[in-house]
């Protein structure tokens, strides 16, 4: 898929007298669907549903057009709002994502698909390139956005994901997410602090926490053997560190540090 090359999405135009469709930019009706579907009214109001359904279109009133986000024809899943692109991070296409304060704070793996615009009709799919948690938000590349100037493009635009894809994401291993991550991770017999969970994947057999040390990467399969005592609201986690664990950590390097620095920072 090409980036989007501007601020105004295209779409599928469907006359009411001959019901010939044809695809069109909506540069040349964006003056008359600024009132009747992108208004910010009707964007904060499409925000504040928790679904909708991609496959639904939106009928203008007193129009003879009905408009239809191309993603639309994709499938019958719902999208759940879960924030937006406040700015642009690096120069090889980094977005910083800022959360919605009511919707849940999902984890992204590498070639997991989002959808990006400026409401769920209208959202057009992405696929993750990399992801990163950082306060209050996450740091996302895209396969599809490769320079700085085509971040700056999504800025402002609301980010979903599929509905049906919420409930898994959120479950890590019978803790909310949310209440691992940012824990403290200390090992079981000698106290000592090795870092914080700063990522979790949700793997077939057993979800891994990965562990942010001064020096690498660790990360440790959430079995008993391994994860011994969970405490959430202490921030606090004890784990027994197995036989070969710490060789399989991957330093860190440099740009992955800086990358951590300026998402401390982002606002």
């Amino acid at each position: 898929m090409t980036p989007i090359s501007g601020r105004q999405p295209s779409f599928c135009m469907q006359t009411k007298s001959s019901r010939a469709t044809s695809t069109c930019c909506l540069g040349r009706f964006w003056s008359t669907l600024t009132s009747m579907t992108c208004a910010p009214s009707a964007r904060k109001a499409v925000r504040a549903t928790s679904t909708v359904r991609k496959n639904e279109p939106t009928s203008c009133r007193g129009s003879l057009l009905t408009v239809f986000c191309r993603s639309c024809a994709m499938g019958s899943r719902a999208l759940r709002y879960i924030g937006a692109f406040v700015r642009a991070h690096g120069l090889r296409g980094g977005l910083l994502l800022r959360w919605s304060p009511d919707a849940p704070e999902v984890e992204f793996r590498q070639g997991e698909r989002i959808y990006v615009g400026y409401s769920a009709q209208f959202a057009r799919p992405y696929t993750v390139r990399w992801s990163q948690r950082v306060p209050r938000g996450m740091l996302i590349g895209l396969e599809e956005v490769t320079t700085r100037a085509q971040a700056e493009l999504l800025l402002e635009y609301g980010v979903f994901v599929e509905e049906e894809r919420v409930a898994a994401l959120q479950d890590a291993g019978g803790w909310a997410l949310e209440e691992i991550l940012g824990c403290w991770v200390v090992e079981e017999e000698s106290g000592r602090v090795l870092g914080t969970v700063v990522d979790i994947w949700l793997l077939p057999a057993n979800d891994v926490w990965v562990v942010e040390t001064e020096t690498s990467y660790l990360p440790l399969p959430v079995v008993s053997e391994v994860v011994r005592r969970v405490d959430p609201e202490g921030r606090r986690i004890e784990v027994r560190l197995l036989p070969g664990l710490l060789e399989i950590a991957e330093p860190k390097r440099a740009d992955d540090r800086e990358l951590a620095e300026e998402g401390v920072d982002a606002d």
